[in-house]
């Protein structure tokens, strides 16, 4: 048996696959992606990093990963399965209500990222997430007519459960969804062009908003400063690099949008206790 098995992403459909953990395979690498991911355990013992904190996983246990946070996964078993739902932003917009799409988003996107992402067994079960996520297995299973449309209905179930459970983290009063708007195609335009030289003026300048309206807004919603969050990723995509590649780390700081490798050693180690070789040595020889 193959370590994990995948069905093709994209942007626009949901996704509902299994991925397996082995002795022989017992790493994902870390990544990051556009789409939401939840990860229901079936079997054995996660260790899953979720931007550099680590959460402990088990059977019956739920994980959301939420849009562009850096994770990775371990065994702590000799077999580990379980299912993952990825939730693409754009199948939220065309489902829900204009009114409240974006705060959905925030909630669900990085900038929440200090909010809860897991769900023991016992919450899942009280929650009844359990049932719909074994309902969803064996749909997929049958493959019956109509999957596609149950696929996407069990999904904005398990949703519609996880954002009431977390509250109103970051969802400021409905009239201002036009600036929350903005603000969540900002944290989008920062994910794309981070490599760039891109400043809070000009982002401002894109949502058509006073540079202090802006930067008082950005924070209130994601709970960042412009420069901290832009910094937060380029530093999550310079980790991908360190672990991925063998590039030196001249090209690394270049690569993520810093204007000289000392500037990033700086912020790298502000940001991770530590330094970006330090990092590379430590991933590469555990």
């Amino acid at each position: 048996m193959k370590s994990a098995v995948f069905e093709k992403r994209n942007d626009f459909n949901v996704n509902f696959f299994n991925n397996y953990l082995q002795k022989e395979n017992p790493h994902f690498m870390q990544h990051l992606h556009s789409v939401i991911e939840i990860l229901y355990i079936v079997e054995g013992k996660h260790r899953i990093v979720c931007d550099n904190k680590e959460y402990y996983a088990e059977a019956g246990d739920m994980m959301l990963i939420r849009s562009f946070t850096s994770h990775e996964l371990y065994s702590d078993d000799e077999f580990c399965h379980h299912t993952v739902l990825q939730i693409p932003p754009s199948v939220i917009l065309s489902m829900a209500d204009s009114s409240f799409s974006s705060s959905y988003l925030l909630a669900l996107s990085y900038s929440n990222i200090n909010s809860k992402c897991l769900w023991k067994k016992q919450e899942c079960e009280k929650m009844g997430l359990d049932i719909i996520f074994k309902k969803f297995i064996s749909e997929r299973k049958s493959q019956k007519t109509g999957y596609d449309l149950i696929r996407n209905a069990y999904s904005m179930e398990i949703l519609t459960l996880i954002l009431r459970d977390i509250g109103n983290t970051n969802i400021i009063s409905d009239e201002k969804e036009d600036l929350k708007r903005r603000i969540y195609d900002t944290t989008l335009f920062i994910h794309k062009n981070y490599s760039n030289d891109i400043s809070a003026e000009e982002c401002a300048k894109n949502v058509s908003l006073s540079l202090y309206y802006f930067s008082r807004s950005f924070k209130a919603i994601t709970g960042f400063a412009f420069k901290e969050y832009l910094n937060i990723i380029r530093i999550l995509h310079a980790n991908k690099l360190l672990i991925s590649t063998d590039l030196p780390i001249t090209e690394i700081s270049s690569r993520c949008g810093f204007n000289s490798t000392s500037h990033f050693i700086v912020t790298y180690k502000k940001q991770q206790n530590t330094t970006p070789l330090a990092f590379r040595k430590k991933r590469k020889n555990p």
